[in-house]
């Protein structure tokens, strides 16, 4: 079992923190909690508290193919469910507030944590509201990554209108001074 480790960072200022968009999503039935966007069913299961810590599950309902019953001695069989029903694969998520770390259990074929990014999005005021999920890397890592510079220029480019509309043939002592105006 892998679980992956994310900072929570809200991408305004004034978005409510992400524990209170959780319990808010919680406190919906079912139906509503669903997340529909480019063939992803995806909702917040469960929502509990214990010790200052949010318990989490978020399912993705399985769309198209589905498990099949095996055994070494009969063919494959179908499982039969329900016309509204589907199969589902869920993620176990444990949010810390204080921290506004996000653990995530991996799973190859639930929830990911940009689906689960993307369901918790929300508009107030015209505004769109989210949260980062930036990965969390362990000490030594985030040194390596500092020192490796990646950067080594830096270059700047400046669009200067005049310049664009200037006639073809316009001199570079014409070119500079348009620059310097602008």
């Amino acid at each position: 079992m892998k679980i992956h480790a994310y900072k929570v960072v809200p991408l305004h200022e004034d978005t409510q923190p992400f524990e209170k968009a959780l319990a808010a999503l919680a406190q919906q039935q079912l139906p509503e909690r669903l997340y529909r966007q480019r063939g992803l069913k995806l909702r917040l299961e469960d929502h509990g508290k214990r010790e200052g810590l949010v318990e989490l599950n978020f399912v993705t309902f399985r769309m198209g193919s589905a498990p099949v019953r095996v055994a070494d001695d009969r063919p494959v069989a179908e499982i039969a469910i329900a016309e509204d029903e589907s199969f589902g694969e869920e993620t176990a998520c444990l949010y810390n507030p204080a921290t506004r770390f996000l653990l995530m259990q991996y799973n190859h074929y639930g929830p990911r944590a940009s689906a689960i990014r993307e369901s918790m999005a929300y508009e107030e005021d015209g505004v769109a509201h989210g949260y980062d999920f930036a990965p969390k890397l362990s000490p030594a890592s985030e040194q390596r990554i500092r020192n490796l510079g990646v950067v080594s220029r830096v270059e700047v480019t400046f669009s200067i209108p005049d310049l664009v509309n200037a006639p073809a043939h316009l001199s570079v002592d014409s070119a500079i001074d348009l620059a310097r105006a602008n």
